[in-house]
């Protein structure tokens, strides 16, 4: 699965991870602190649009604008006629923006990160494979990369479930080690 990505790798970030790295308020800590690359189709920025607040049940905006500008995070669309093929074949299991973060890994050669279990599923079924990251693989690399202590981690953990409504399944590799920094058994 993803341990075997190389770090120069370039990942695209379905809708429920941008959501769910955004939800940390560290995004751009996070990208930065990985050694790959991250990119986002353009039909994921039209799907990832808000999170809760921080300590708050009311909306807000994503605004990736930031991350986009600094080169932290590049957009990219199907640009190549078998891209759009791609695009095609994939939308009709996924949605747009699965479909599309599919469509441009396979053709570019790339990862991805989600964890939609469709989309997983259909990435592993390829022949070659798509390699796939999901929330949990993405912040505990990061936490251990950046050393972070259990409280900066366990906060970041506690804003995924809060803020974007994300908790690992039982069966993600990661589950225990979730479970443990939030505090729940």
């Amino acid at each position: 699965m993803a341990a075997d990505l190389a770090g120069s790798a370039q990942v695209f970030l379905d809708a429920c991870c941008v959501l769910n790295l955004y939800a940390t308020s560290r995004m751009g800590e996070i990208l930065s602190g990985l050694s790959e690359r991250f990119a986002v189709a353009e039909a994921v920025l039209h799907e990832a649009m808000y999170v809760r607040k921080p300590e708050s049940l009311e909306w807000q905006a994503v605004d990736l604008t930031d991350l986009i500008a600094t080169g932290l995070l590049d957009t990219m669309q199907p640009d190549t006629e078998r891209e759009q093929e791609l695009f095609v074949s994939f939308a009709d299991p996924l949605g747009d923006g699965e479909a599309m973060t599919c469509a441009l890994a396979v053709s570019r050669g790339g990862a991805v990160a989600t964890d939609d279990r469709k989309a997983v599923r259909i990435l592993g079924s390829l022949s070659p494979s798509v390699q796939v990251m999901t929330t949990p693989f993405l912040l505990e690399r990061w936490a251990s990369q950046q050393k972070l202590s259990h409280q900066e981690i366990r906060k970041a953990l506690q804003d995924v479930e809060r803020r974007a409504s994300f908790r690992p399944r039982a069966s993600d590799p990661l589950s225990a080690w979730w479970k443990m920094l939030v505090g729940r058994t």
